[in-house]
């Protein structure tokens, strides 16, 4: 489909690439990453299944990014938080 640079997963993203700059392949992952992450969330209706999210959005984010453009990403709390939940 076509993109809308209103919705907020690529206002994350953007939020994301301000401090750490990526790869496009990269950031397309990324995408799709908080993409599943708003739509599972809407639909979430427990804490446990919200936690969940969270979980593998931390461990898909850990996994995406270099050791060193993690360390950068977790000095800036907010955004990390930002981009799991």
């Amino acid at each position: 489909g076509s993109l809308d640079m209103d919705r907020i997963e690529f206002l994350e993203l953007a939020e994301l690439v301000k401090e750490i700059p990526l790869e496009s392949s990269l950031e397309n992952g990324l995408i799709s990453l908080l993409t599943y992450k708003h739509e599972t969330l809407a639909k979430a209706t427990t804490d446990t299944e919200r936690n969940q999210v969270y979980e593998t959005m931390k461990s898909k984010i850990d996994g995406s990014l270099t050791p060193e453009q993690l360390k950068k990403l977790k000095s800036n709390k907010k955004l990390y938080e930002n981009l799991i939940k």
